[in-house]
């Protein structure tokens, strides 16, 4: 049985957290109101030659782990191992080498070029600074990058400066930069997100061909997923820092497993006018990532989720939130005085899974009606299975939550796919897994 060749790239329980300043003296004083978890503890491996897409909406840490992987942001935990070389912790003098191998297409190719330098001079810089080439065979590199990129011939283009081309060009002027110095790890952030829809196939045809030609590995970070169909093996979907599903690029479109992923596919546009917006795509918003949800991250929102998922009190005035929508004036202020301020909700014992809270106006026996009339009313609501129970005593309802556990990236039987829900591996498992991890 042959076996299984080393990645590329190893990324193990990454972290990235940045600190969080409240006002101007915070900021000039270094403390901290606490901080945003970027990326939350992500495993990948990336093998030689192969694409990886990392998708997932605004915010769910897929430029950060992008920008990471080339120390362009420093991990606060975990490993990241390119040939087996350690890269966390790593001085800059001794990363800096490593950036001929390792280097970054942005999503701005407006902001990527310096619009006082040629683009002959941008390219040759960036040779220079590694002492590539050096001398006359120079501009035989800068030109041959040029012509790579289809900017061609190179004589036209080497002494234009960034606002005499169009966004096609800049951005195929950004990719010679990148492979002038002949990497072996290209990071592609959105590259085509800011080009008109003409140019977009254009430019994701020109990185399919340097990944035949020049033998390039991608991680190719979207929120489209038409282009990362198109263009990758492997897919990972990222939410809110964490990675929720990875596999090959036609199992995740053919069978999506986590239910963020089917919401993902759910929402991509369809062309034919006659059919209607889909009605079931998940509720609210992406939550803050400096106060992520405990259990899986996605249960406030997953018309999946069941009793382990993570369910605490800040959840319960989502409920009530969803409820006022629906009351009468009279009712709702009745109900809202009786609850009071949100942050009464937001406090939770997350180790203990026990929640008190104390009514704002009136008793707790009126909180607990309030609360008992909304169950009733709406037993179907998946936050009900998480609550084991909910009593009124001195002057509080104390409620108990079912045990959390926090969904990990497990394979799926009998396929390639990895996914992080409790759907496929129980509570149990995970905690079993976990601690033989341990």
């Amino acid at each position: 049985m042959p076996t299984k060749p080393d990645p590329l790239v190893s990324v193990t329980d990454l972290h990235v957290d940045f600190a969080l300043r409240t006002n101007a003296v915070a900021r000039l004083l270094g403390s901290s109101s606490g901080s945003v978890h970027a990326v939350d503890g992500v495993d990948i491996e990336l093998a030689k030659g192969e694409v990886l897409g990392l998708v997932g909406e605004s915010g769910s840490g897929k430029s950060t782990l992008g920008r990471a992987l080339l120390g362009l942001v420093r991990p606060t935990g975990g490993s990241i191992r390119y040939r087996g070389q350690e890269l966390v912790g790593l001085p800059e003098s001794k990363l800096r080498p490593l950036r001929r191998e390792l280097q970054m297409v942005f999503q701005d190719p407006h902001a990527s070029l310096n619009p006082s330098m040629t683009v002959g001079r941008s390219i040759s810089d960036a040779l220079r600074i590694h002492g590539l080439h050096p001398g006359s065979e120079r501009p035989k590199a800068v030109a041959a990058a040029l012509e790579r990129v289809g900017l061609a011939p190179a004589s036209r283009f080497v002494d234009k400066f960034p606002g005499e081309l169009s966004g096609g060009q800049k951005q195929r002027a950004v990719i010679a930069r990148a492979i002038a110095l002949g990497p072996e790890l290209l990071v592609a952030d959105e590259p085509i997100s800011m080009l008109d829809m003409s140019v977009r196939a254009k430019i994701l045809g020109l990185l399919d061909e340097l990944r035949r030609d020049l033998g390039l590995t991608f991680v190719y970070i979207t929120h489209d997923l038409a282009s990362a169909r198109f263009f990758c093996d492997r897919i990972a979907i990222m939410y809110l820092g964490r990675i929720v599903e990875t596999g090959p690029t036609a199992d995740i479109f053919e069978n999506p497993r986590h239910p963020y992923t089917r919401a993902l596919l759910r929402a991509i546009p369809d062309p034919d006018p006659s059919r209607g917006v889909p009605r079931d795509l998940p509720r609210g918003e992406v939550p803050d990532a400096a106060d992520p949800p405990a259990g899986c991250p996605f249960h406030p929102r997953c018309p999946e989720s069941f009793a382990p998922c993570g369910w605490e009190t800040r959840d319960l005035r989502m409920i009530l939130e969803q409820r006022w929508t629906t009351v009468e004036p009279a009712q709702y202020l009745a109900e809202e005085r009786l609850v009071g301020d949100p942050d009464r909700f937001a406090a939770v014992e997350r180790e203990a899974g026990v929640a008190v809270v104390r009514p704002a106006a009136g008793t707790a026996a009126e909180l607990l009606e309030l609360l008992e009339s909304e169950r009733a009313d709406h037993p179907e609501e998946p936050l009900w299975s998480g609550v084991r129970d909910m009593t009124a005593d001195n002057g509080a309802v104390r409620i108990e939550f079912v045990e959390r556990v926090v969904p990990r990236l497990l394979p799926v039987v009998g396929s390639a796919v990895e996914v992080a829900c409790h759907h496929y591996h129980s509570p149990d498992e995970q905690k079993a897994d976990h601690s033989s991890v341990a």
